[in-house]
């Protein structure tokens, strides 16, 4: 049975409660495995010290050999999706995409960063 949500701005404590009692959502059922599998690979290939850096132009030419559109594979899923699920696998995970008009001028990119486990 779902928890009842009121009408109105909900505050920190209620949307504290209400979020403990919703079913959590599994990102991954809003993903192909073929694009998990393509940002497997690419995490490998990049990987230098606990990090790798994967550029969304590799991704998209990656999506198109396993003949996939990158367009709409990527536009299906959110890339937050995306970042839940490596979230947690034991990533932090980072995106990054110019601000054109503040005059970024980059590739976009994910960082994918092993998380550091803490001392107990």
């Amino acid at each position: 049975m779902s928890p009842e949500i009121k009408g109105g701005p909900v505050n920190p404590a209620e949307a504290r409660e209400l979020h403990n009692q919703l079913p959590p959502d599994d990102p991954t059922e809003h993903i192909p495995e073929e694009v998990f599998v393509v940002f497997n690979g690419l995490i490998a290939r990049n990987l230098y010290r606990g990090t790798a850096t994967v550029f969304e132009e590799v991704v998209a030419d990656a999506l198109k050999e396993q003949g996939i559109d990158p367009v709409q594979a990527l536009g299906d899923i959110s890339l937050l999706y995306l970042e839940d699920s490596y979230s947690a696998a034991g990533w932090k995970v980072k995106y990054a995409r110019p601000v054109l008009f503040a005059g970024d001028d980059f590739e976009p990119y994910f960082e994918f960063r092993a998380k550091r486990k803490r001392p107990k």
